[in-house]
């Protein structure tokens, strides 16, 4: 391959190792730098390379490679740390990078405790804060290891954490940043308390506002009234923005009036924001009423307003898992049943999602080993069948099919597993030793046939008339599911079934599968005098997710027996989306485009089918382009209807190649890789490659690597070679890393050695660490050794995106980079430390934390704690991207002052 041409303007790459010395280079003294916008220089240059990971330069567009300035609005925004009124926020794709690849570091989960035994509370805690403070490529992932490493230390790290927050620590040379003052350290304390959580964690952020004992037995729910006073004294906004922060993340509903008050009534517009993500973050049926009225009660403060509407998505899109943690600690084993259910019932949809279920399995796993009602372990157990829809749920559950206990439990899973269709589950059942128990056999047997035969509904049929309640209970969910509505009257038939099992499985299936006469069915135990069947007909009417169903739910909504009302409360929870979506239609009438955009997202984040009519109005009719645009993002949560989606297509298609506005033009293409199969989509992509904006272009080039086609892999590479030198190039890299294609690994990987821009080999290394082989990470390998220390560190980061190394890669990588431990540059060391610690050689904590610390450190986006607009916004725009798919993820611009309507 031949070099590419290096840019003149570009120091020349040193022939010794770096001093490692990187300084900032100040602007001149007519221009406004941004606080993020930090140059990189080598000591003994006079010239410096920008960062990576800068905000992106003014919006441009580029003609046969050479940058020309056009009219179009600047991508760049400029922000003063004084700035009292905030400027108009305009798009620019770098914020997509931005937003997306603080996730990519892959952290192993192995081995967490063997280094918290050297972990010094004195010295290591502040400088685990010092990790919460970065920002950048890894953010995400470097953030979970200072969480992960503040819980081994326990009691101790809440402790020092609490002496620092009430200003009590005594800080030395050796264990505070230089660049971090002692407000800073104290407000990163509370954001780290948030993450601990518990219940001492959870007073010490109650106290902080007002000093007073930290009694961990003492619950929040004990001194709500005591902090609601706290805030209102406390002076400093920005305590009270990351106190209420941590009380989100720390989940007690007993601080919800805390953040209700905090909502409606703080004079701060950062903090009424905060607070109603945090009220989201809490969940629960209790959340739903307080930001209902905190968005029809902000008659002012729109920002607040905003981030209310944001919040009832988040809040909408959620799970009810607060509300089923209550009743799942209920005495009354037919709470804990309906519990069960309910909890089966979500991690089915995360493993179906694709989405994070393992903390809730092991909460599952845990009730079920615990429950000592024989009743009740078994109705939990049953919920498996609910639950197991896919084979990699078969490890962690494999223990229950040898349930010494109960041989129900037993005969249950069995069939869980069969019912999945999985050829896996056969050696599985067929490695299981003979059980004394004839119905544990009969299972068995049914379960195999299931698997192996085609004719599945008689397979389901005959467990469905089997004698054994256990059985017919298993065949009813089975039935349910593959029958449907047609199936009804076979199921119905087992009412006259007296088990408490079978009853439960009817009130279930009734709602969830068998159509208009199912929910009659269910809507008939809700009503009846059977708890163990009313429960779990709670939960499946706020699984069935419907207007009936909410009608009938709000009739038991102050139900006589407080334990039954928290089922009650799971199934309305359930349908929170249902409940908020007249809430956020309503505020996308507001005359604020800001409250507007956040409505859109979230009306696409409740993911009813029957919001596309909104959303595609929006799209074609709303007179701000920023609405537009994100009526375009919001369809990213919406599983589209097949009857709707050559009409949903078209609307993209317009939008992407008609629209005025470049910024709805690039949301629009990009939306369209969604619909991976449609060829009119991929085509109308590939045109937007050559928009005459190059923002829109950088978003057509993700699409196209999103579709997945290598085809798209040709379209990506002229792109490349055209705008070699400019950012667009990068844009062409990483849509080619999104492709994910082997075949383009060694041209990248040839390429990388040419590059000398850290925003390049930044792109480069996300494309190789997506697109490499078995054999690719030892190609990276020898960019490790490189006199270039920005080749030394981009060839770290790759190796860190890389996923499904091999054992023998893993250690061939973190052999190779403990050896930078000597490394002169401590940027360098710092990534080296971090990956090696993704990869699960906890003792590179130390070497991470000794590099940072350290003045030649430079933060790659200058620290969150720096400026306070951008660090409020960073922290309220986290939580709109936790409902967003992976690489769908948005930076909002939903405070820009002074757009145009």
């Amino acid at each position: 391959m031949t070099a590419p041409p290096i840019n003149s303007n570009v120091p020349v790459t040193a022939t010794t190792p770096g001093p490692g010395i990187r300084t900032t280079i100040p602007p001149p003294s007519n221009t406004t730098l941004p606080p993020s916008n930090t140059f990189y220089t080598q000591s003994g240059t006079n010239s410096g390379r920008p960062s990576a990971t800068q905000p992106p330069s003014a919006s441009h567009s580029i003609v046969n490679s050479v940058p020309v300035t056009t009219t179009n609005p600047p991508s760049n925004i400029n922000f003063s740390p004084s700035a009292q009124i905030l400027p108009t926020s305009y798009f620019a794709w770098e914020d997509w990078w931005t937003a997306n690849n603080a996730y990519l570091l892959n952290v192993s989960s192995s081995g967490e405790t063997l280094y918290v035994s050297t972990l010094d509370p004195k010295k290591d805690v502040p400088r685990l804060l010092t990790l919460f403070c970065y920002r950048g490529l890894f953010e995400k992932g470097i953030q979970e290891i200072a969480v992960t490493a503040l819980r081994g230390m326990g009691d101790n790290a809440v402790d020092t954490l609490i002496s620092i927050v009430e200003g009590e620590f005594a800080f030395d040379k050796d264990t505070r940043q230089s660049r971090i003052n002692t407000g800073q350290y104290e407000e990163a304390a509370i954001r780290a308390l948030g993450y601990l959580g518990g219940v001492k964690a959870g007073n010490a952020v109650a106290a902080i506002l007002a000093p007073r004992s930290h009694d961990s037995e003492t619950t929040l729910a004990s001194k709500a009234d005591s902090v609601l006073n706290a805030m209102a004294h406390e002076k400093s906004a920005r305590k009270r923005f990351w106190a209420c922060e941590a009380l989100g993340r720390i989940g007690d509903p007993a601080c919800l009036p805390v953040l209700e008050n905090a909502l409606n009534n703080d004079s701060d517009k950062f903090v009424r924001a905060c607070a109603s993500q945090a009220v989201a973050r809490i969940g629960g049926s209790a959340a739903i009423p307080i930001l209902r009225k905190g968005l029809e009660e902000s008659k002012s403060y729109y920002e607040a307003k905003t981030y209310v509407a944001a919040s009832l998505g988040f809040l909408g899109a959620t799970d009810p898992v607060e509300d089923i943690r209550i009743a799942a600690a209920s005495p009354d084993g037919n709470i804990r049943s309906a519990a069960a259910f309910a909890l089966a019932y979500v991690i089915r949809k995360r493993v179906e999602a694709g989405r994070d279920y393992a903390s809730l399995l092991t909460v599952f796993t845990g009730n079920l080993d615990r429950e000592a009602n024989e009743d009740v372990r078994r109705s939990m157990a049953f919920s498996a069948t609910i639950m197991v829809t896919r084979s990699e749920l078969f490890e962690p559950l494999k223990k229950y099919l040898a349930d010494g206990r109960d041989p129900a439990v037993r005969t249950i899973f069995a069939l869980a597993y069969a019912f999945t269709g999985d050829p896996a589950a056969l050696p599985v059942l067929a490695g299981l030793r003979a059980d004394s128990d004839p119905v544990v056999e009969t299972g068995r047997a049914y379960a195999m046939l299931y698997v192996i035969t085609r004719d599945k509904a008689k397979v389901v049929k005959d467990i469905l008339a089997d004698p054994s309640p256990i059985l017919s209970a298993c065949g009813i969910v089975k039935a349910a599911e593959l029958l449907g509505e047609g199936g009804y009257k076979e199921i119905a038939e087992q009412r006259s079934v007296k088990e408490p099992i079978i009853q439960r499985a009817l009130a279930y299936v009734g709602a969830v599968s068998l159509g208009r006469k199912g929910y009659d069915l269910t809507a008939r135990y809700a009503r009846g005098r059977d708890d163990a069947a009313r429960a779990v007909a709670f939960v499946a009417l706020g699984i069935r997710n419907d207007a009936d169903a909410l009608d009938e739910l709000r009739r038991w909504s102050n139900v006589s027996d407080k334990e039954l009302r928290k089922a009650v409360n799971i199934g309305t929870a359930m349908m929170s989306g249902l409940q908020l979506t007249d809430s956020i239609k309503a505020a996308l009438s507001d005359a604020k485009e800001q409250v507007r955009c956040a409505a859109i997202v979230s009306l696409g984040n409740l993911n009813r089918p029957e919001t596309i009519d909104t959303i595609m109005e929006k799209i074609e009719k709303d007179s701000n382009y920023r609405v537009r645009a994100y009526a375009c993002a919001a369809l990213a949560n919406v599983k589209i209807p097949a009857a709707d989606t050559e009409r949903v297509v078209n609307t993209l298609i317009k939008a992407a190649k008609t629209d005025r506005e470049y910024m709805v033009r690039g949301y629009a293409a990009f939306m369209l890789s969604m619909f991976k199969e449609n060829r009119a989509a991929f085509e109308t992509v590939r045109c937007v490659l050559a928009d005459k904006n190059t923002d829109a272009t950088a978003m057509a080039a993700f699409s196209l690597g999103l579709f997945g086609n290598p085809s798209a892999a040709g379209d990506l590479r002229a792109l490349l070679l055209r705008y070699r030198g400019t950012p667009i190039a990068g844009a062409a890299r990483i849509g080619l890393g999104l492709i994910g294609d082997e075949s383009n690994a060694a041209d990248l990987v040839a390429e990388f050695k040419y590059l000398s821009r850290p925003e390049d080999l930044e792109s480069a290394a996300f494309a190789i660490a997506k697109s490499a082989n078995r054999n690719t990470y030892a190609d990276m390998l020898e960019f490790v050794d490189d006199p270039d220390m920005f080749i030394r560190e981009y060839s770290i980061k790759c190796l860190g995106m890389m996923r499904n190394l091999s054992d023998e890669a893993r250690g061939a990588i973190a052999e190779k980079l403990a050896k930078l431990e000597a490394d002169n540059d401590a940027n360098v060391r710092f990534y080296a430390s971090v990956v090696r610690y993704s990869l699960g050689d906890r003792n590179a904590l130390r070497g991470a934390l000794s590099a940072i610390y350290e003045k030649g450190f430079l933060f790659p986006q200058g620290l969150v704690v720096d400026y306070e607009y951008r660090s409020y916004v960073s922290e309220l725009t986290d939580m709109v991207n936790e409902t967003m798919p992976n690489m769908y993820r948005l930076k909002p611009y939903f405070w820009g002052e002074g757009a145009e309507e």
